[in-house]
């Protein structure tokens, strides 16, 4: 690979991400498509694809530019942005019960990242799994203790099951207690 077609690829590269992040997808996907014909090995633009795939409502194509994307750097795989790419796009192409799994180990693995937990949090709320959305819904309040939508939606969660839980933890966070929606929720479960 040339030095000039490098250059050219990170330029167009640059031009799509400036194009994703103003909503452009159709300009973005034009340069992206640049980019990777240019130099097929620019992992950047592998994941910008993936990206824009999934802002496109194209999820095949976004697991198809991530698995190029680890092709060219297989260490990629134990990122935790990348790995939560790859779930956010198992979960738009119905491949849910994976992306629960990945997320699952990832938030065994970082257990300080807050962003796992809030995807697998978001993917179990409508679950009929009680104990997996009840530990998605823990982890990602342990993850954030000061999360108070966190510590509302698993108090309704555990109201059905554990009421007085769900009050316990309601009444833990005392500066919660001020807002409007927290009594709300706390005077429902009374």
């Amino acid at each position: 690979m040339n030095l000039d077609r490098q250059t050219q690829a990170r330029r167009w590269h640059d031009i799509a991400c400036i194009a994703l992040q103003g909503d452009q997808l159709d300009v973005a996907d034009k340069c992206i498509d640049r980019a990777v014909s240019l130099d097929p090995d620019l992992a950047d633009a592998r994941l910008t694809a993936a990206r824009l795939f999934l802002r496109m409502d194209k999820p095949q194509q976004a697991l198809a530019a991530l698995d190029a994307h680890y092709q060219i750097i297989p260490s990629d795989h134990a990122s935790p942005t990348v790995s939560l790419l790859r779930a956010r796009a198992l979960v738009a192409a119905k491949q849910r019960d994976m992306a629960i799994d990945l997320l699952e180990g990832m938030s065994q693995t970082y257990p300080d990242d807050e962003r796992p937990a809030r995807l697998l949090a978001a993917i179990c709320l409508d679950d009929e799994d009680v104990e997996v959305t009840t530990a998605a819904l823990r982890h990602l309040l342990k993850a954030r203790p000061n999360d108070r939508a966190a510590r509302r939606a698993l108090a309704t969660h555990l109201a059905q099951h554990d009421p007085l839980e769900a009050i316990e933890l309601l009444q833990a966070d005392r500066d919660g207690l001020a807002e409007p929606q927290t009594r709300l929720t706390l005077a429902r479960l009374c």
